[in-house]
């Protein structure tokens, strides 16, 4: 169903590898389910995607950002070199989605500052786009 289809979604816990995050700020559509972690695609057309990561202590995180199964995105933060070092990285994508595409973000390796983690979506206006 055409209409606006946006979500933001911050401090994330891991399920099985995925992150599922219970605390929502935007979900414009409800297309995000905060009982799965996953974004549902209800009407076809480009969407963008975004995540934070935030590490420290030491340690170091990489997601991959899921389309159904497939890897569309990747990122990795790093806060190796000491106790004290932070560090965040933030990925983003593009991609074309047809009704009842999954998305959603899995951890790979490492650990993260769920704290900070943030996770974003929202479909582009297709009026005027001209790589679909």
């Amino acid at each position: 169903m055409p209409g606006n289809y946006a979500f933001y979604v911050h401090q994330g816990t891991t399920f099985n590898g995925f992150l599922v995050f219970h605390n929502i700020t935007t979900n414009e559509g409800s297309s995000y389910n905060a009982s799965t972690g996953e974004f549902t695609c209800k009407f076809s057309g480009a969407y963008v995607f975004s995540w934070t990561t935030v590490t420290e202590y030491g340690r170091q995180g990489d997601l991959d950002l899921h389309v159904n199964d497939d890897v569309v995105g990747t990122s990795h933060t790093d806060s190796v070199g000491g106790l004290k070092n932070k560090d965040s990285s933030t990925g983003l994508v593009v991609v074309n989605l047809q009704v009842g595409d999954i998305v959603r973000l899995r951890l790979v390796n490492g650990t993260l500052n769920a704290e900070y983690t943030t996770f974003a979506g929202w479909r582009l206006d297709q009026s005027n786009c001209s790589f679909v």
